[in-house]
């Protein structure tokens, strides 16, 4: 077989692959529904908020272009300012290169302007060469008294550090122009890269690529360092249930019956000695697992567990029970988790309702539901035939 029909041929067998593989996530007999419910309202998401990108850009480049047309109308036009009007612009560049700009006075006569004023040593080139770009500026005289620190100088106590005007591609956050043009160089490089098919090739369609995530997510370095690092979340949820104390604790405190109700487990395992092995749903129909133990265990007042090391998904959580006064329980579950690549991750767990807080609160509905009436739900991880522990059995 040549070459390129071998390329096609294996392109076309990952095509089918994937093209089976998403019929098979939708169309699914117990979950097809719900998941595309849920692609469906984040389609229309993704379109409302694309409407508001695309008028956000639009608003910007209008601006844009009435700033361009404006400044090459001052540019090409002999400019002679008032004194009144030249202090105004020479005071307003310089708020960006000094940190005390209020304690420096400006005066202007006939296009000379004297600068006086305490300043801090290390802003005194930027300052004069600042005022000296300004337009209609035709000399400078620096009369500015110069500290090497602001020790004992009370107009130049406090203040913010300057970094003078930044390039826009270099600040954490971009305009929308700047997001919609960075986006298709970003994916017009990509597509180049990837139609070389060779090491060079390769390295600009990742070039490109990058710089279409940036656009996308409008998120620089600082944000995305943020992101990383973030804490573990937490999640707390609580529910009342028609069923004695007993009972309900019984029913939580066997793991086993977990994928009874909760969505995402497809299997725990009971290890012996407080120790239980989770499987569940991961991305893109994947499964994600790790050990757990018992930590706390009180009959009929509450259980806690957490991950082992090395888990893939870091968590910890605790349930506590309370009979209230007619006859039923009070449940409160405490779920902490370190989500797979930080926030990051999260945000995007969250868009797809896979988050902890969403499936917690839907799962707690579906326990509520079975224990009070022992119908199963049609969405449940596994739809067994029996409730153990002395749960309720189906109906």
């Amino acid at each position: 077989m040549r070459p390129e029909n071998q390329s096609t041929s294996t392109a076309a067998v990952l095509g089918g692959v994937g093209i089976g593989a998403a019929l098979m996530y939708f169309l699914d007999p117990s979950r097809g529904k719900r998941r595309r419910a849920l692609a469906r309202d984040q389609a229309v998401h993704a379109m409302r908020k694309g409407e508001d990108g695309v008028e956000a850009t639009v608003h910007d480049l209008n601006n844009r272009a009435h700033g361009l047309a404006a400044e090459a109308r001052n540019r090409l036009r002999d400019d002679d300012p008032s004194d009144d009007v030249l202090v105004a612009r020479v005071r307003s560049e310089l708020g960006r290169v000094c940190s005390h700009p209020r304690a420096i006075i400006v005066t202007a006569i006939d296009g000379d302007v004297t600068i006086s004023g305490p300043v801090l040593e290390r802003e005194v080139d930027n300052i004069l060469a600042t005022a000296r770009s300004v337009r209609g500026v035709d000399s400078v005289d620096n009369r500015l008294e110069v500290h090497a620190s602001p020790a004992n100088v009370p107009s130049l106590q406090g203040g913010a550090e300057r970094t003078g005007v930044r390039m826009e591609l270099m600040q954490e956050h971009w305009t929308p122009a700047a997001r919609l043009l960075v986006g298709a160089g970003g994916a017009a490089l990509t597509g180049y890269g990837l139609s070389r098919r060779d090491a060079p090739g390769a390295l600009l369609g990742l070039a490109g690529a990058a710089f279409l995530a940036r656009s996308i997510t409008n998120a620089g370095p600082r944000t995305m360092r943020n992101r990383a690092d973030a804490p573990a979340q937490t999640v707390i949820k609580a529910v009342t249930i028609a069923a004695p104390v007993d009972q309900v604790f019984r029913f939580f405190s066997d793991y086993q019956n977990f994928p009874a109700f909760m969505s995402h487990v497809r299997d725990v395992q009971d290890l012996g000695n407080g120790r239980s092995h989770w499987v569940v749903d991961g991305p893109a129909g994947t499964h994600v697992s790790w050990d757990a133990e018992l930590t706390d265990l009180e009959s009929d007042r509450r259980l806690a567990w957490r991950s082992l090391p090395g888990a893939t998904v870091d968590n910890e959580g605790r349930m506590h029970f309370e009979p209230t006064g007619d006859g039923g329980t009070r449940v409160e579950i405490e779920l902490r988790h370190t989500p797979p690549a930080g926030a990051l991750g999260s945000a995007i767990a969250t868009l797809f309702r896979r988050d902890p807080r969403h499936q917690l609160a839907d799962d707690l509905v579906r326990a509520k539901t079975y224990l009070e009436t022992g119908h199963r739900s049609r969405d449940a991880a596994r739809a067994a035939s029996t409730v153990r522990n002395g749960a309720l059995a189906p109906r």
